[in-house]
């Protein structure tokens, strides 16, 4: 199972009064890169340069030095995360220029060792097929139901009306074994409306 960011945490360090800022994202379609510099913009704006590099399986790699010479700014990053053998991580670095230059050797030692705080103050999941669950249950059985779903689910969501309607997400493994057991708990009487498959980061159980 590849290990994803759970939690990320910004990096800062300076050389030779050049400040690199960075962090570490999911990605899981290159689509996604345009959103993700943009909140990177937003969070250090004015910025001289960008940098970052993700990978995806498959082969699905970049790297982009955004106006750093060539292959001294995205490609260290790249060989980073290849050395750590991840996936579905993309490392962002902004770089504030201070005014004088570290020369092709010094920036990849920068842009490297900025990757590799942001990894350092990171979190690891673990990326699996989920299911949106939304479902119907009656007020005598909301304390089981409740009790059952809590160390499973994630996003729970409950709306009292004439009954009850109870939004979640599961993994999608565990949910045969759930609803199962809610049936059970509750002689049948839990309905489900409908189920919306997906993709979630979830912690990595002990």
């Amino acid at each position: 199972m590849d290990s994803v960011p759970l939690t990320a945490h910004a990096a800062t360090f300076e050389v030779k009064k050049s400040r690199f800022c960075s962090i570490t994202e999911v990605i899981q379609d290159p689509d996604q890169v345009g959103l993700i510099l943009q909140n990177a913009r937003e969070r250090w704006p004015r910025a001289n340069h960008y940098v970052y590099a993700y990978r995806l399986p498959a082969g699905m790699d970049k790297a982009h030095d955004d106006g750093e010479p060539h292959g001294t700014a995205g490609l260290p990053i790249l060989n980073l995360l290849i050395r750590r053998n991840l996936s579905y991580v993309m490392v962002i670095v902004a770089r504030y220029f201070g005014g004088i230059k570290l020369g092709h050797g010094g920036l990849v030692h920068a842009y490297q060792k900025s990757a590799q705080l942001a990894l350092n103050q990171t979190q690891w999941g673990q990326l699996v097929e989920t299911l949106d669950i939304d479902l119907t249950l009656q007020f005598s059985g909301y304390d089981t139901v409740r009790r059952i779903l809590d160390p499973h689910v994630s996003r729970l969501t409950t709306e009292f009306a004439s009954e009850i309607n109870a939004s979640f997400r599961v993994s999608r493994s565990a949910w045969p074994a759930l609803e199962t057991e809610l049936l059970n708990a509750t002689n049948g009487s839990v309905r489900v409306r409908s189920t919306k498959p997906g993709w979630d980061v979830m912690e990595i159980p002990n």
